[in-house]
């Protein structure tokens, strides 16, 4: 399937249109699935003054900062009155997941399969300009993961050399699935997928979460599907 090219998105400072009227285009609008999460928090902390948050939670998901734009939706569930939403949005951030340390899969099954394969197909079938999808550095196993040389990183300045996979656990192999699925989807629906495989949501990543995030939305890497392992710390510079 032939992909739309991507719009360019500013989070902060949209572009002017090209016929030169002086009033911007307007930023882009975010769905941010797994509303009552840290990540989420990050990402509402830091933009959604700037631009429209659409907030994807289900019942447990509680913020009084959130009320005017959470949804609250079982993703687990396939249901028209959640999937609409994807029609108004440019970028999906899917940040809904089980906990880091679950391998029950019971719940693996509920928060990560079935609801993400939920997400990606909606956004798929809504034709959203990207999606941000989370994995883990643990669909690695314990092999090394070093930063990538320039040839290797290609378009991806985020994007760090990594060997093959080798999930240590089951929620890493939950997620590897996903990374599957999300390839498939990129290439035969155009979906522009990147993902970003992340430790845990400790204050100290969360500037290096943010600048990923903020790179795949600003600057989409050519490659409509990547794969940005950020292993601790802060990724390349800019």
């Amino acid at each position: 399937m032939e992909r739309r090219p991507l719009p360019p998105l500013n989070l902060l400072n949209p572009p002017l249109p090209d016929d030169g009227d002086p009033t911007p285009d307007a930023p882009p609008t975010l769905l941010i699935t797994g509303a009552g999460g840290v990540r989420a928090k990050w990402v509402v902390e830091e933009w959604c003054g700037q631009c429209e948050c659409l907030l994807l939670g289900d019942e447990t998901d509680q913020s009084d900062d959130q009320a005017d734009c959470l949804i609250r939706a079982n993703l687990s569930v396939w249901d028209e009155s959640w999937t609409a939403y994807f029609d108004e949005v440019d970028v999906v951030l899917h940040l809904a997941e089980s906990p880091e340390t679950t391998d029950d899969w019971s719940q693996l099954t509920l928060c990560d399969l079935d609801s993400s394969f939920n997400v990606l197909h909606a956004a798929a079938a809504a034709g959203v300009d990207r999606i941000i999808l989370l994995s883990t550095p643990d669909v690695l196993g314990d092999q090394v993961v070093r930063e990538s040389t320039a040839t290797e990183a290609g378009s991806a300045p985020f994007a760090y050399f990594a060997p093959p996979p080798r999930p240590c656990s089951a929620r890493a192999a939950v997620k590897w699935s996903l990374e599957r699925l999300a390839r498939s989807l990129s290439d035969a629906a155009g979906l522009n997928v990147v993902v970003l495989r992340v430790g845990p949501p400790i204050p100290s990543s969360r500037s290096s979460f943010l600048a990923a995030i903020r790179r795949a939305i600003e600057d989409p890497p050519e490659d409509p599907f990547q794969v940005w392992t950020l292993p601790g710390g802060d990724p390349p510079g800019d």
